[in-house]
């Protein structure tokens, strides 16, 4: 029943879907959605080093490569398609962020959209997932 659930997101690939809910194993459900996505290695990292602190915030890529790799491939897939995705990624543009930027933001926000999914035991609904930001 969780592949189903977790299937319905419209940017998940079957192999997608299997790599997360193998990543779900190593927290068994207890969690949130920050911690998910600092296992996969998609939460921001800020740049220290001595008196040079003028470079950008990057993400830490600690964490489970292969999961973060599909999550890219499905946010680049995703933004094509007429869905909520779609609409987040333009408002990240319109605000003026870079493409590659708006992408790992839509990355985190399929995963952070799939765990909810797996939290609640629901499917995927665009109506309630569009206005979510």
């Amino acid at each position: 029943p969780l592949i189903r659930f977790i299937g319905s997101v419209p940017m998940w690939f079957p192999f997608t879907t299997i790599t997360y809910l193998s990543g779900i194993q190593l927290t068994d459900g207890d969690g949130s959605a920050k911690s998910l996505t600092g296992y996969v290695g998609l939460d921001p990292v800020d740049f220290q080093s001595g008196t040079s602190v003028y470079r950008r915030s990057t993400i830490s890529k600690q964490g489970n490569q292969r999961l973060r790799k599909y999550l890219f491939l499905g946010a680049l897939g995703g933004v094509r398609a007429h869905n909520p995705l779609r609409g987040f990624h333009q408002r990240l543009i319109d605000r003026g962020k870079p493409y590659k930027v708006a992408l790992i933001a839509c990355a985190r926000k399929i995963l952070v959209w799939s765990w909810a999914i797996f939290v609640n035991n629901t499917t995927f609904d665009t109506t309630r997932f569009a206005a979510s930001d």
